[in-house]
C-alpha cells in the first residue's frame, strides 16, 4: 500500500478493514479507498490530519473476540488518536 502516490490537497484516504487478520496483520487484510473531500456544513469545520497514532489496542479492535472495546466491522475505516502537533 503506498500513500505518497496517491497524496493531494483534494483527496481523502480511509484505510479500512478487509477482513480480520489470523496472525500478524498483514497489507491483505486492508483496503485503502479513495474519495473527494467533503465540503464541511454549516457549523462544521473540515481539518486534515498530519500526524496519526495507531496504537496497539487496535490490534484488538481488529478481532472479534470479547475485549473492553468494541470491534470494528469489517469494511470499517480503521480508527486513530490525534496526539498533537508538532511546533512549527
Amino acid at each position: 500500500m503506498s500513500f505518497d502516490k496517491q497524496q493531494n490537497q483534494k483527496t481523502n484516504r480511509q484505510i479500512k478493514l478487509a477482513s480480520r487478520p489470523t496472525g500478524e496483520p498483514k497489507a491483505e487484510n486492508f483496503d485503502m479507498v479513495t474519495s473527494d473531500i467533503p465540503s464541511p456544513n454549516n457549523n462544521e469545520m473540515l481539518l486534515r490530519t498530519v500526524y496519526l497514532s495507531l496504537d496497539p489496542y487496535m490490534r484488538g479492535r481488529m478481532s472479534d473476540a470479547k475485549s473492553y472495546a468494541d470491534p470494528l466491522e469489517v469494511g470499517d475505516v480503521m480508527m486513530g488518536g490525534w496526539n498533537g502537533c508538532p511546533s512549527r
